[in-house]
C-alpha cells in the first residue's frame, strides 16, 4: 500500500481536485444538483473497482451505497462517511475559491478537504488498491450520505428501511481529528445534544414600560431569571434529575484524560488565541473535562425588545433565547428535554405563557468501548504507523450518526479520523495535510487487516 500511495501521489491529488470540486451544499436547495452531480460521481467510481453500487433514494438527498462480499466467514465492514459539505463563498474570507483545490504548505485547501470528503477519499484509494490487488482481507460495505451537514435528516429513515442490507462487525467513520502529527489519537467518545428554542410571550403588542412598567411582567425580564437559574456560579446544571444518568469517571479514568490534556494547549494559551480573561471549569472538574466528559448548558442566540439605535422604552411583546444542552454517555435527550421543561416551568411566573420548541436534531452520546478488540486493533494500527502510544480522546462535539447507528446497529463504531484542529473546518480556508491522507491511508489498509488477521 506505502508503494502504491508514493507512486500515484500525484493522480491522487488530481481526483481529489474532482471530488472537491462538486459544490456539494446540502443546506442551500440551489446546490442540489451539485449534490447529485457528486453523488453520481461517487457511483462511478466504486462500480470502476468492481463493487456492487446504489444510488438510494431518501426524503432529501440519496445515500450512496457500495459493498464488496467475498466470504460470509470474515467479518464485516460498515465504513461511514459524508459527502455534503458546509457553505463556502470566496467572499466569507477565503484565499482563493473554495471549490477549486489549492496545495499550499503541504495541505490541500478546499471546502470539504477535512470534513469529510478529503477522509472519505482515503477509503476510496485503501479500496482500489484491494481491489487492483484482490486483497479485500474482509467484507467492505460503504454508506456515504448527503446530508450530514444538515443534521442527517433522512439518515434514521434510510437505516430503518435498510436495516438487513447494512448489517456488519463493526463500522469505521473518518470524520474526526488528531491530536497531532506527532501524538496519534482516537476519539473515543463524542457528547450527545439536545437543543431547544423557549418563547416568553407577554402582551399582545409592545406597550409603554412607563404606563405599565410595574403591574405587567416583562418577557425579557422572565427570560433573564429563567436563564439565571439554569446553572449556578459553581457550572452545576439546577435541573432536578439531570445529572441521575450521568456516567462519573473513577480517578483511574481520569487520570488518563489528563494524559491527554497535557497535550493540549494551556490555560494561557486558549485565553490569548481568543482574546478572553480566564477560562471557566465546573467544580472539582478541569476545563479541559468541562468540554468533554461532562454536560454542559449554554445559550447560543437571544432577541427580544428593541434592537435599534437609541432607546425605546417599552416592554415587549415576546422575548426568545435558543439553549443547547450537551449531554454524556448514558444521558437520554428525550428524558433531559422532560426534565427542562418541568424545570423552567417550575421556575417561571404564572404570568406569562411559555411555548418550547425542540430541535429535530437531538442526538445522545457514544462512547467507545476501549477494551474492545477493534478499538485495541485500530490504536496498534494508529501507533504502527506514527511510531508512538496512540491515546483516547474524548470529543466535546456531537455527531449524530454514531448514536443512530448505535441505536438500530448496536455495534462497536471506531472513529479512525486523521484531520487537526487548524484544518478550519466549517471556516474558511479549511485544509487537509497531505501527510495526514497518506498516512491515513496506510493506516485503514493496515487496520482493516487487522481486523481480519484477528479473526481467523
Amino acid at each position: 500500500m506505502k508503494d502504491y500511495i508514493n507512486q500515484n501521489q500525484v493522480s491522487f491529488l488530481k481526483e481529489l481536485s474532482e471530488f472537491l470540486a462538486f459544490k456539494s451544499i446540502s443546506a442551500d436547495s440551489s446546490f442540489k444538483k451539485e449534490c447529485l452531480d457528486c453523488a453520481n460521481y461517487l457511483v462511478d467510481f466504486f462500480n470502476s473497482i468492481d463493487m456492487d453500487t446504489q444510488l438510494i433514494p431518501t426524503k432529501g438527498i440519496p445515500v450512496v451505497y457500495a459493498e464488496r462480499i467475498i466470504d460470509e466467514n470474515l467479518p464485516t465492514v460498515l465504513i461511514y462517511g459524508h459527502y455534503d459539505v458546509q457553505p463556502a463563498f470566496k467572499e466569507d474570507g477565503w484565499d482563493s475559491d473554495p471549490f477549486e483545490m489549492v496545495v499550499i504548505d503541504g495541505k490541500i485547501c478546499a471546502r470539504g478537504s477535512a470534513d469529510d470528503k478529503g477522509q472519505v477519499f482515503m477509503h476510496m484509494k485503501v479500496l482500489e488498491y484491494m481491489a487492483k490487488n484482490n486483497c479485500f482481507p474482509l467484507n467492505i460495505k460503504v454508506i456515504l450520505e448527503g446530508e450530514e451537514e444538515v443534521g442527517s435528516t433522512n439518515l434514521e429513515d434510510f437505516l430503518l428501511e435498510n436495516k438487513s442490507l447494512l448489517e456488519s462487525d463493526f463500522i469505521l467513520i473518518s470524520d474526526t481529528s488528531i491530536i497531532s502529527n506527532q501524538q496519534p489519537s482516537i476519539t473515543a467518545g463524542v457528547r450527545g445534544m439536545t437543543a431547544m428554542e423557549i418563547t416568553v410571550k407577554g402582551p399582545k403588542v409592545d406597550v409603554h414600560s412607563g404606563v405599565y412598567g410595574g403591574m405587567m411582567d416583562n418577557p425579557i425580564n422572565v427570560l433573564s431569571h429563567i436563564i439565571a437559574n439554569v446553572k449556578d456560579s459553581d457550572g452545576k446544571i439546577l435541573v432536578p434529575g439531570f445529572y441521575d444518568d450521568v456516567v462519573e469517571y473513577d480517578d483511574s479514568q481520569r487520570e488518563e484524560f489528563s494524559k491527554v490534556f497535557s497535550t493540549m494547549p494551556s490555560k494561557e494559551d486558549v485565553c490569548e488565541e481568543f482574546e478572553i480573561k480566564d477560562l471557566i471549569s465546573e467544580h472539582s472538574y478541569s476545563f479541559y473535562e468541562g468540554a468533554s466528559i461532562r454536560p454542559t448548558f449554554d445559550v447560543v442566540g437571544i432577541t427580544g425588545g428593541y434592537q435599534g439605535e437609541g432607546m425605546k422604552t417599552i416592554i415587549p411583546n415576546q422575548a426568545s433565547a435558543k439553549f443547547t444542552f450537551r449531554l454524556v454517555d448514558n444521558q437520554d435527550p428525550d428524558k433531559v428535554q422532560s426534565q427542562i421543561v418541568s424545570y423552567i416551568k417550575s421556575i417561571a411566573p404564572n404570568t406569562l405563557d411559555l411555548e418550547f420548541n425542540f430541535s429535530e436534531n437531538s442526538a445522545s452520546a457514544y462512547a467507545t468501548d476501549l477494551n474492545s478488540p477493534y478499538y485495541v486493533l485500530a490504536a496498534k494500527a494508529m501507533e504502527e504507523s506514527f511510531g508512538t502510544k496512540c491515546l483516547a480522546v474524548m470529543c466535546g462535539g456531537s455527531i449524530p450518526v454514531a448514536s443512530m447507528l448505535k441505536k438500530h446497529f448496536n455495534k462497536e463504531t471506531i472513529f479512525l479520523g486523521f484531520g487537526l484542529e487548524e484544518d478550519n473546518i466549517h471556516s474558511p480556508n479549511e485544509s487537509f495535510g497531505i501527510f495526514n491522507m497518506n498516512i491515513g491511508m496506510q493506516t485503514i489498509f493496515n487496520y482493516l487487516n487487522l481486523v481480519a488477521r484477528q479473526s481467523k
